[in-house]
């Protein structure tokens, strides 16, 4: 990926990472608390970018209820 910084400033710290998943059962190491913060930065950023290309607009629902049936 070529917008990919691995030495960008981040908030949230592997040890971060491996402290929440041990509170919910899962063992990770340091190694692989980076990884998965790694994958989720990189997600956030495309998910960031589709946003921003499509515009985000809420769907509506293509048959509505009708009002009748609640009176």
């Amino acid at each position: 990926m070529n917008n990919y910084n691995p030495l960008e400033k981040r908030k949230v710290k592997p040890q971060k990472v491996v402290k929440i998943l041990a509170q919910h059962g899962t063992e990770v190491t340091i190694e692989q608390g980076q990884l998965i913060l790694d994958f989720a930065y990189i997600f956030a950023k495309l998910w960031l970018k589709e946003v921003k290309m499509k515009g985000f607009k809420k769907v509506q629902p293509r048959v509505k209820t009708p009002r009748k049936l609640y009176k």
